[in-house]
Formats: structure tokens, sequence, C-alpha cells
């Protein structure tokens, strides 16, 4: 949702399609044949002008993603980015992208926004800042039941820890990974699995829950759904 003067434009989750509306008014602008996720941060799905959004849609690989970028006001599809794991809008006509190598770039939205939909992505980007460090990965699937995984990735060998909490900030489960090497622990067989159970065995309930990585004086933290 974002503010617009006086009032807000709103996305509303309807089954597969999304409809979009002005808060204030109720005026429905469009309908979207696109799901929302949920999991996802929905304070990104607005450019803060309110005149473009992202979708996030899953591909065959487990950690990346297609985006598409719709008019919210008309509905219509003007781009779509394939295999990205992460879009973030800045102001004005800019946005970071993390790519399928881990390269995190600095992007001109307009370079994006002219591009025809079945003509993929063309955009120059502006900046390119070198390798994600030490990035803690969204987890998969989310929502999930009983199982999810959790990715991460190392730029240097690391002590690693993960520790996963409930929303009143108790601790539930505790990976302690020892030394890891540098590298991507991004597949099934490479992140961490947690089975929905704390460190006793008991099966943890459904709501949301935090997991949070430390290596060597890096720390972050993400959420997800677990849903039964």
């Amino acid at each position: 949702m974002v503010r617009l003067g006086k009032d807000f434009i709103q996305a509303r989750a309807n089954g597969n399609e999304t409809k979009i509306y002005l808060l204030n008014s109720g005026k429905r602008l469009c309908k979207i044949p696109a799901k929302l996720v949920r999991a996802w941060d929905w304070d990104q799905v607005f450019h803060p002008s309110g005149n473009l959004m992202i979708f996030q849609t899953p591909t065959d690989n487990e950690y990346l993603y297609n985006f598409d970028f719709y008019n919210p006001w008309t509905g219509n599809l003007i781009a779509t980015i394939s295999n990205i794991l992460s879009i973030r809008f800045a102001d004005d006509d800019y946005m970071f992208m993390i790519d399928d190598k881990l390269q995190l770039g600095l992007y001109r939205i307009s370079d994006v926004i002219g591009v025809k939909p079945d003509s993929g992505f063309h955009g120059k980007v502006l900046t390119q800042f070198g390798q994600i460090k030490n990035e803690l990965m969204p987890n998969y699937p989310n929502p999930f039941n009983p199982d999810t995984w959790i990715p991460f990735s190392l730029t240097e060998p690391s002590e690693v820890t993960i520790r996963i909490y409930d929303v009143n900030g108790h601790l539930v489960r505790a990976f302690a990974l020892g030394q890891k090497e540098s590298g991507d622990y991004l597949t099934k067989d490479r992140a961490i699995c947690w089975d929905g159970r704390n460190d006793k065995g008991e099966e943890a309930g459904s709501g949301i829950y935090f997991y949070q990585i430390y290596a060597d004086g890096f720390s972050n933290i993400k959420k997800m759904l677990l849903l039964k």
C-alpha cells in the first residue's frame, strides 16, 4: 500500500488474481491476473510513486524468481525479468536487483518500463557493487508444512549458527553448523532444513516464525510462515 495524496493505493489478494483499489474512496482501479505472494515483502509490491508494481513468481530454480512489472492503474503487463533473486524499489527512477550470480546492481527503472513483455529485460546496470557478502536468503517453500529450507551464502569461511524464534521471541530451534567454507548454501542438499519441530522434537504450531543467522559478526533475520 502506498500513500497518494489523501488516499492510498492498495493491492488485495483474490485467489489467483489481485485487485487494485483506492483505499479511502473504495474505487477499484483494475484486476491483475497474477497471485500476490503473501510470504513476500508486501512493502515492496508498489513503487513509491504508485505507478508501478511487481509480482514475484517461482521458477524451476528453488531460490530464483521471475518478476512481473504491472501498471496498477490499468492492469497492463509492462515487463518481465526472469531468474532473479531479489528486486527492491528505491526512490525515483532506480531499483536494486540481485541476479542469479548473487550480483547486486543499481538499475534505472525506465530501462525496464520501455521493454516489451515478450522481449525480456535489457536494462543497463549503473553501478555494480560486487557479490553479496554473507547473505541470508528467503526460505522455501513459504508458507510451508512441515519442512522448509533456509539458504544462505558465505564469502569467507565462518562459524555459522541459525536460530528460529516464535513471534514472542522464544527460541524454538537452534542449528549450530560449526565452521563452514565460503560458498553458496542454496540447494536442498546444502541449505538448512527445518522440519517444523523444536529442540525437544515436538511439533511447532501454525504461525509466524523468525529465522536468524550468525556468521562471524554477520547477523540477519527473516520471517516465515508455518501453515498447517
